[in-house]
């Protein structure tokens, strides 16, 4: 996972900060946090990747577990808790993404929240782990965003001047 991290730091301090600190402090900030947490979402789904790489040539796609809530109806292993963490995972991009876009509205939001997971869902299978792909995870993972913008809008006017 090292090289990956490797790469999306260099990604950030040679392209996006330079490009931020154009903007001012504050969206510096702001972003760079955004960034952070993105890096933390692909670390926890994706990453690493790099490694593997050598490994996705004979690897087979596993479609996607479409049946909703498959495991929690089922009582297999710790089903609460891995919903649980879905949700909690997209919450901050629920918050951030007005903040980061300047597009205030919450379908924005519940979108990005929605393609950011439909991604993660759709490359998981390609990697040679054991992750899955489950449309419980996509569900529970627009729920977050939802959620994050829900956490977002009493804040709204007070981070709108903030920004």
């Amino acid at each position: 996972m090292l090289p990956d991290l490797a790469v999306l730091a260099v990604i950030y301090l040679l392209v996006l900060r330079p490009r931020w600190r154009e903007a001012g402090r504050r969206t510096l900030a702001v972003r760079s946090v955004f960034c952070l947490y993105i890096a933390c979402v692909l670390g926890v789904t994706l990453l690493p990747v790099l490694s593997n790489l050598p490994e996705l040539v004979g690897n087979r796609y596993v479609p996607m577990e479409l049946e909703p809530f498959r495991d929690l109806r089922n009582g297999y292993g710790n089903a609460a808790r891995q919903l649980a963490l879905n949700v909690v995972m997209t919450v901050p991009l629920g918050f951030l993404w007005p903040l980061v876009r300047g597009k205030k509205g919450v379908w924005r939001a519940v979108l990005a929240a929605f393609l950011l997971s439909l991604c993660i869902e759709l490359v998981q299978p390609l990697l040679p782990t054991a992750r899955m792909s489950d449309i419980t995870d996509l569900i529970c993972n627009t729920a977050g965003g939802l959620i994050g913008y829900g956490l977002y809008r009493p804040w709204k006017k007070a981070l709108g001047c903030w920004m």
